[in-house]
């Protein structure tokens, strides 16, 4: 079987995969530090295009913060899958983390803060409706837990 990469591989939960590239890496072969951002960037733009672009109406989300820690490495060729969800929903921001796994071991995990600004406007708006609705959607687990005797 092929496996896709370069892409989502999963909707819900939202999971992308990609492949590392030899010029991702330092001389070392190890990728740069910097580009563990870039990953989880590139999977959040999938992210926001499927799920709030179609109903964010005329505002931007730029990051406003961003953290990471770092458990492991990759190197050239690895495949990373990059799993999204939903931390947290304020007034103005959100807060999504990217896990990133490869062959099963945490990589990193990275924490954007995303704020609403009305485009073209320097400042932040509340969180729109739509854009809750649609982050705690995604969020919602596939198969809620059972309760009771099986």
């Amino acid at each position: 079987m092929i496996e896709p990469l370069d892409g989502v591989v999963s909707w819900a939960p939202f999971v992308a995969r990609r492949r590392v590239a030899f010029s991702d890496c330092d001389p070392a072969g190890v990728v740069f530090a910097g580009n563990y951002y870039k990953y989880s960037l590139w999977a959040y733009d999938l992210f926001h295009d499927h799920f709030l672009k179609p109903v964010r109406g005329p505002i931007s989300m730029p990051v406003k913060a961003a953290s990471i820690v770092h458990t492991a490495p990759l190197r050239p060729g690895d495949t990373i899958d990059l799993a999204i969800e939903t931390v947290s929903v304020g007034h103005t921001t959100f807060v999504v983390s990217v896990a990133g796994r490869s062959a099963g071991n945490g990589i990193f995990q990275l924490n954007l803060t995303l704020i609403c600004t009305p485009e073209g406007v320097w400042g932040s708006c509340p969180v729109p409706t739509a854009v809750r609705d649609a982050l705690a959607r995604q969020s919602e687990p596939l198969h809620p837990p059972r309760v009771g005797p099986e």
